[in-house]
């Protein structure tokens, strides 16, 4: 049999990509086991070595809870429904999984996807609401995606200064860019503008010190949970760099879409984390066999 061009040229973009990665690493002095060990977190200052985050006094980023409920989203205290089933299983399981694993990766959650539009976005999302609801627990959504800036478009934060300004070390703070929100243990980072270098960034130690500090919370005895929101792994470097960082991965597949090919190739560019989770979205709630109860 003959084999395409196109998906030839697919595959050898796909290993350029993972190469490309696997060498920025090797020239920061760093591979996926030896960046366990991180320096220390900035504060609210890039060069104070303070651990935690000292958020600058603003408004908190407010949640509209009865919109994203309207709009088809888990809220922490809405009516329960098949998909908050779901999502909580997920939850659950995450919290079961990550942050019990102690280390640098503990608590960090990578969410991904192969192709665009198949749902990684409305499952980030979802999952840090579900998240927040929890009592002992900090969450930080991530918008990691500074090409679409899907989620801070949503909170109108799509031109905020954010990740991707923290990564090329300009001297903002993590305090400048992390955004509280009106649910009490929920914050958010924006992206970022996009930048053409930003898997290179994201797999070079600056990452790291930016994971621990927010991993090191908000000065009290939380717990802290990272959801990064990354681009499709297939679209770009994005989301292999930043397995290596991540205590746990969720890969979004789209029922009746997502090919087994892509998926392969997909987890094939993830293996920067070994503990990968496949979340099958748009499924039919009596193909899950949930019902509505109470």
């Amino acid at each position: 049999m003959g084999s395409d061009p196109e998906v030839n040229k697919q595959e050898f973009l796909a290993e350029s990509l993972a190469e490309r990665l696997a060498r920025r690493m090797a020239e920061s002095g760093g591979d996926g086991s030896a960046q366990r060990a991180l320096p220390p977190a900035s504060g609210s200052g890039s060069g104070s070595g303070q651990r935690g985050i000292t958020v600058t006094e603003r408004q908190p980023l407010r949640i509209d809870l009865a919109e994203l409920e309207a709009a088809g989203f888990v809220t922490p205290y809405g009516r329960p429904t098949p998909l908050t089933q779901e999502v909580r299983a997920v939850k659950r399981r995450l919290l079961a999984s990550t942050l019990p694993s102690g280390g640098a990766r503990a608590g960090i959650v990578l969410v991904t996807s192969p192709l665009p539009r198949e749902g990684k976005t409305f499952l980030s999302l979802n999952l840090a609401l579900s998240l927040s609801a929890e009592r002992e627990l900090n969450v930080v959504l991530v918008d990691a995606d500074s090409r679409r800036r899907t989620l801070g478009a949503h909170f109108g934060l799509a031109e905020a200064p954010g990740l991707t300004d923290l990564l090329a070390a300009d001297g903002r703070g993590l305090g400048e860019v992390v955004r509280r929100t009106t649910l009490a243990n929920l914050s958010f980072l924006p992206s970022g503008p996009a930048d053409a270098q930003a898997a290179e960034l994201m797999a070079a130690k600056q990452m790291g010190r930016v994971l621990a500090g927010l991993a090191a919370g908000f000065h009290d005895q939380r717990r802290t949970m990272i959801i990064l929101d990354a681009p499709p792994a297939l679209a770009g470097g994005e989301a292999t760099a930043l397995s290596l960082w991540a205590a746990r991965t969720v890969v979004v597949v789209k029922s009746r879409e997502t090919t087994k090919r892509n998926l392969a190739r997909a987890l094939s560019l993830l293996q920067g984390c070994t503990d990968i989770d496949c979340v099958i979205n748009m499924v039919d709630a009596e193909v899950c066999g949930l019902v509505e109860y109470g």
